[in-house]
């Protein structure tokens, strides 16, 4: 795309914003995104058409349609929204707003009927329990549940929030339907790829992340069959590249080739001879895009070189590697395994809810299942729409189609963070709904941070041309700082710190030094900073300024990003070692890996089975009650205590019975004054 195609942005005013069609508000970090979602939800409750007549219908909180991406949003928005209708109420009452609100002083001149308007909103608020604010899949949920009809959907249809268990039972069917008869030769490829069902799930897993991609080849009906031709291919292949290579290296060689190039080629031509040597079947995945470079030098390799070109690229234009046979045969075959278990358990999965909808709203049915939604839910706005995948998109776009002012999609979220492929958003999505997206606003003052960091982002990423790769749809827009930015700062012996510092090792050595010395470098580097700065703030000499308010840095005041868990472990083991205590955050790591969830689930199989001997002593010398080897020991001789450590458990047991799990857990925590116990030790 050129630069005179590249989209335009206009700042946003909430007042005068169109509240119909497509919309696309573009927003950093901290520049009031969930702020400006409430007042345009305000407007709509009042009919606040600005300059647009036919936008000037009031409606109800069930029925505009919020949809983010997490539960704790959900509820973060329910009640951002109703504390801003109540602040909105009571300034419609009293015909005054605060000072500092531009946006409710312009709904107050702009609106004449104020006791209506104030009607209307309290109204709304008894009405925010119905509110329609979803995460993507719960208003999925509720679209096939209302409409199954119209969907194809059971009317009875239950949500399976766990699949671990049917992924792994669809792959075991499979495994032993497909491989079980192979003939010796062919199970022998398939136990070289994988050794369980469980490490094929593990290769197959992110595809199935995708559920709207397909396959472009034909299904496998006879693995043997194609394996066998995929043998005497390779087999053939093998035989040529032996009977050639000699020759044709050695004509190479007297060739006008460049030298460079040829000892690279030379040191490749080895490796293939190595495989044609061998009794390994599938290429190695480098040989492979090594033929296709190879072949890009076709032009200048001697006649006598030809002959084996040709096969070469004979070669590589095999349709698929066996590896690659396996892998679509399995994606097929898995898939259909899961589709049959679901059906029989008249279940769906989340991802279900997404291709369920899509397929749905594409369906000989469609106009109609769109028309109803769009009745339900007039207006939508799709909160963090960075993290909307392509299906995700495509059923919002399926129901409000564009250029109309009888419903309206408003897009709100931040591009810079589409480029994080660990969110699950995908990059190109977002950039076509920016291109199909007449209207283009963006949020450009910013409420959270001070002025200098503000200002110190704009000087950094305003020096590279291309911040964000696709400088043409993600360019990098300055962001002001607010009114109050200034009062904020980071003191230093009294002084404002820089908002960014750097640390380097180019003053400390000159040699090149290997990934695991410059991670315990800077892991001392960081903790040694962090260690300086808390006890410059314990004699008054590090503090947050806010205003006329200061206040010393708290350990709690520090946040450390890293990249990996390996980092995250060596940084909060040196922590530990200064005596500093941390808390590791994580999306990735799964909360029933970690130490306190084995130590929980040991206490709670002992208040299962208090009179197992065995489960009663792993409880206890978890790492939550903590008994060690002596005391365990002693225990042993000790019939009293060992009875009353039992009753303690039965009382476990009955209060788990009686109040719930919860319950249960809580009262042992404090029973045995855990909490006290855990924070004395240095990783409490």
């Amino acid at each position: 795309m050129n630069a005179v195609d590249a989209p335009t942005i206009s700042p946003l005013e909430t007042s005068s914003f169109p509240l119909f069609d497509h919309q696309l508000i573009e927003a950093s970090a901290g520049t009031g995104k969930t702020y400006t979602i409430a007042n345009l939800y305000l407007r709509l409750l009042i009919g606040h058409g600005g300059s647009d007549s036919q936008a000037e219908r009031r409606y109800m909180p069930h029925e505009l349609l919020v949809v983010t991406f997490t539960e704790a949003a959900t509820q973060e928005l329910k009640q951002r929204i109703r504390k801003r209708i109540q602040v909105a109420q009571h300034a419609f009452v009293t015909h005054q707003a605060p000072a500092d609100d531009p946006f409710l002083n312009t709904l107050l001149t702009d609106i004449t009927h104020h006791d209506q308007a104030a009607y209307q909103l309290r109204v709304a608020e008894r009405g925010m329990d119905e509110a329609a604010i979803f995460t993507i899949h719960g208003f999925c949920y509720r679209i096939l549940s209302q409409h199954a009809f119209e969907s194809s959907t059971p009317f009875n249809l239950s949500l399976l929030t766990d699949s671990d268990e049917l992924w792994e039972q669809a792959v075991t069917d499979f495994w032993r339907k497909e491989f079980y008869a192979l003939p010796r030769p062919l199970a022998k490829q398939v136990y070289s790829l994988w050794k369980t069902p469980q490490d094929l799930l593990k290769t197959l897993k992110p595809w199935f992340n995708y559920p709207i991609l397909t396959l472009k080849t034909h299904p496998i009906d006879q693995l043997d069959e194609r394996y066998q031709t995929y043998l005497a291919h390779i087999t053939q292949f093998k035989k040529d590249w032996l009977e050639y290579y000699t020759e044709a290296l050695h004509a190479l060689k007297q060739s006008d080739f460049k030298a460079a190039s040829y000892r690279h080629v030379a040191k490749w031509w080895d490796q293939v001879t190595l495989w044609a040597h061998s009794k390994i079947w599938n290429p190695p995945a480098c040989l492979l895009k090594s033929f296709e470079k190879l072949l890009s030098y076709d032009d200048v390799f001697p006649p006598v070189l030809q002959s084996l070109m040709d096969k070469i690229h004979d070669f590589i234009q095999m349709p698929m590697t066996f590896h690659d046979l396996l892998i679509q045969k399995a994606l097929i075959g898995i898939q259909a395994e899961i589709t049959q278990l679901k059906k029989k358990s008249n279940q769906l999965t989340f991802d279900d809810l997404l291709t369920r909808l899509h397929s749905a709203l594409n369906g000989p049915d469609k106009t109609q299942l769109a028309c109803q939604i769009q009745t339900e839910f007039p207006l939508a706005i799709i909160d963090e729409f960075q993290d909307t995948d392509t299906l995700q998109y495509q059923i919002f776009k399926s129901i409000y189609p564009q250029n109309t002012r009888c419903h309206g999609l408003f897009m709100i979220g931040d591009p810079k963070q589409a480029i994080y492929a660990f969110r699950g958003a995908n990059l190109f999505t977002y950039i076509q709904a920016k291109h199909l997206t007449h209207s283009r606003f963006t949020l450009l003052t910013n409420w959270r941070a001070s002025l200098v960091m503000i200002q110190t982002c704009n000087v950094l990423f305003e020096r590279h041309p291309a911040p964000f790769v696709y400088d043409q749809d993600i360019p990098f827009i300055p962001i002001d700082a607010s009114p109050q930015a200034h009062k904020k700062s980071f003191l230093l012996h009294h002084k404002p710190d820089p908002a960014m510092t750097w640390f380097t090792l180019s003053d400390e050595t000159d040699k090149p030094i290997n990934k695991e010395t410059y991670l315990t470098h800077m892991t001392n580097k960081t903790v040694n900073e962090i260690v300086s700065l808390l006890t410059l703030s314990r004699y008054g000499y590090c503090q947050l300024k806010e205003g006329d308010q200061t206040q010393p840095l708290q350990s709690q005041d520090i946040a450390i990003l890293v990249r990996t868990n390996t980092q995250a472990k060596l940084i909060q083991s040196a922590l530990t070692e200064q005596g500093i205590a941390s808390v590791y955050l994580s999306e990735r790591d799964n909360v029933f890996n970690t130490l306190e969830a084995k130590s929980l689930y040991r206490i709670l199989k002992a208040c299962c089975y208090p009179h197992d001997n065995e489960a009663l002593l792993e409880a206890l010398a978890s790492s939550l009650l903590g008994y060690d080897a002596f005391k365990l020991d002693a225990l042993k001789s000790n019939e009293a205590e060992w009875e009353t450590l039992t009753e303690e458990f039965i009382d476990y047991a009955h209060r788990w019975n009686t109040q719930g799990i919860i319950a249960c857990i809580r009262y042992i925590l404090f029973n045995r004054n855990l909490p006290q116990q855990l924070l004395s030790k240095p990783t409490g």
